[in-house]
């Protein structure tokens, strides 16, 4: 993958400490490391609180039935998931190394492992999804989120391999893959590729390849029975509808338009203009021993405030209906 931005230099270093911090502070970084920062102390009293109740342990592991094919099928689903996050980190970290620092997607893609503590919010004021209890999982901490409310919470688990967890960091495929896509279409140069796309045909290209995307991921990833399945959604504009391995077609229009679309218009944008990405502006005002940590901090904020969005908007689209009758006994809650 082509670089995202040329080397910014170090103004730090030329100018005035007192002025480059007020330039700091006027940034697009300076607010997004701030937010990354809210969320990720927010997160820490919500998973404190959960841990010294003594909410850190796995759901009991009788009370269901699982066949042997199913067994190894998590398993393998959960191997083929780890196996995949360490791919993708070798591969942003190449990137990096080749930029000098590290990528904006690198950054993201790890700003996403902050953004697990909003998964119990799928199942506000009902059970929307329910996980695989078989699966390697904790009690969910969804309780010590402030105004968060359920049915069936003693039963709510959260997986964090085949679901979330490692399954949040690899959202960062629905940035990286329309991205190489358009590079491969357009050209390898820096001064091509995606650069040389319209606004328009960027926007209308990301969503249709995040919905093909996630019209052939998620319903094989949900019909594998590994982590998840959408229980209790609406039946209206859902496929296969009334059985557990339903799929809300809603979900083809939220995670393109709010996990695949702001990474990537940020890195057209930049490569149009030579900047550095929008929400990393005024990095180079910092000291090179801090710059990392504030970036990894704007990325956090990103990522909160997409996996958020996009939480919400489903939670909206799905409706709301009773659990399939032939839900698999390790899905079921309730």
């Amino acid at each position: 993958m082509s670089k995202e931005t040329p080397p910014a230099p170090d103004l730090s270093i030329a100018e005035n400490p007192a002025t480059s911090w007020r330039k700091f502070l006027r940034s697009p970084i300076a607010f997004w490391s701030a937010a990354g920062l809210c969320f990720v102390a927010f997160q820490a009293v919500i998973f404190s609180r959960w841990i010294s109740d003594g909410g850190l342990h796995a759901m009991p592991s009788g009370g269901y039935e699982i066949s042997t094919t199913q067994k190894i099928v998590t398993w393998a689903v959960q191997a083929a998931v780890t196996v995949g996050a360490i791919i993708v980190a070798v591969i942003l970290l190449k990137a990096s190394r080749r930029e000098g620092r590290p990528t904006f997607l690198a950054l993201l893609y790890l700003g996403l492992a902050f953004t697990v503590w909003a998964n119990p919010i799928a199942n506000y004021g009902d059970v929307h999804v329910s996980q695989n209890r078989y699966a390697l999982n904790v009690a969910t901490w969804g309780p010590y989120i402030p105004g968060w409310e359920s049915s069936y919470v003693e039963e709510q688990a959260e997986v964090f391999i085949s679901a979330t967890g490692l399954g949040y960091m690899l959202c960062i495929l629905w940035a990286m893959i329309p991205i190489a896509i358009f590079d491969r279409m357009g050209g390898r140069e820096s001064s091509s590729g995606m650069a040389r796309w319209s606004l328009t045909h960027v926007i209308i290209a990301t969503v249709a390849v995040g919905a093909v995307l996630e019209a052939i991921l998620d319903p094989i990833w949900v019909k594998t029975g590994a982590g998840y399945a959408y229980a209790g959604v609406g039946q209206t504009f859902t496929v296969f509808s009334g059985h557990w391995y339903q799929f809300p077609l809603a979900n083809i229009l939220v995670f393109p338009l709010v996990l695949s679309l702001p990474p990537v218009l940020m890195i057209w944008k930049s490569r149009r203009t030579g900047r550095d990405v929008w929400i990393l502006q005024g990095r180079e005002y910092l000291p090179r021993r801090t710059c990392n940590w504030v970036s990894l901090g704007a990325a956090i904020g990103l990522a909160n405030v997409m996996v958020l969005l996009a939480l919400m908007l489903s939670l909206t689209l799905w409706g709301n209906d009773a659990f399939p009758t032939d839900m698999p006994s390790y899905l079921q809650v309730g």
